[in-house]
This record gives structure tokens, C-alpha cells and sequence, in this order.
């Protein structure tokens, strides 16, 4: 399948299958479930966008819980509403929540698990430390 482009959508979308080219989805008012050989991902609602090509995953206004497995992507999840779940093997990941919602972030090196304030991941997410940075890691 070439470009994929779905905008106000009420109810759910579900994509199986290879896709050679982008994705932009907008405004979907039910679930939203993408799955290719590289890319699995799960949205409960998306009155945002999300943006999907060969070397990024962009969703910008989600309500949650939010799920992608993939990996050689770069990833970037923004005003997300719920918890979070992120595993990518290769790529950068960066997830800001729009509020006190836990975010587990997963590469192939280490997994981090934070319940905080979206300035602190932030903040984190900048400095690229250690588990230690707060006493707001979760074991």
C-alpha cells in the first residue's frame, strides 16, 4: 500500500499489512491500530494527528493508554492523555504526557519507568541520564 491519509474519522481504524510510503491520521474518534513488519501501534483515540514514514512515528494530542513496538524509528509522542508504553530498538524516543500519567520507555539497552510531571520527563528526556535522576522512578 502506498500513502495512507484518514482525517475525521468516527469510529476505528485498523491497518494490517505493509505500507510503502507515509501515514497521516486526524481527528479519529475511536481506536486506532497500525501493525507492519516494523511497527505496532495502538491508540485509544486520537483527536490529534499522527504522521508515520520510513524513519519517524510523530502523534501530537492522544488519549491513552498509547502502545508502539517498533524499532529503527525515531519517536515522538506530545500531549499524550494516559499511560504510555514505548519499545524501539534502534531509534530515539521522546514522549511527553499532558499530565501525571506513566510513561515506560524501552530500548534495547534499558527500560525506565517514571510517573512525574511532564516538565521532569522533559527535563529528563534532555539530559538522557541514569534511572537515578528523582526519587519519581518507579522500581
Amino acid at each position: 500500500m502506498d500513502d495512507v491519509t484518514f482525517s475525521e474519522i468516527k469510529g476505528k481504524v485498523t491497518q494490517t499489512g505493509e505500507i510503502l510510503g507515509d501515514v497521516h491520521l486526524e481527528n479519529v474518534s475511536g481506536a486506532t491500530h497500525l501493525h507492519t513488519s516494523v511497527t505496532d501501534m495502538q491508540v485509544a483515540e486520537l483527536p490529534g494527528d499522527l504522521t508515520l514514514d520510513s524513519d519517524d512515528l510523530h502523534v501530537n494530542n492522544a488519549k491513552g493508554p498509547v502502545r508502539v513496538m517498533t524499532h529503527s524509528k525515531d519517536i515522538d509522542l506530545s500531549q499524550i492523555y494516559g499511560d504510555s508504553y514505548v519499545e524501539d530498538r534502534d531509534g530515539h524516543i521522546s514522549v511527553e504526557p499532558a499530565g501525571n500519567y506513566s510513561v515506560d520507555a524501552k530500548t534495547a539497552k534499558e527500560m525506565w519507568r517514571y510517573r512525574c510531571h511532564p516538565m521532569l520527563l522533559r527535563r529528563w528526556m534532555a539530559e538522557r541520564t541514569t534511572a537515578r535522576f528523582s526519587s519519581q522512578a518507579m522500581p
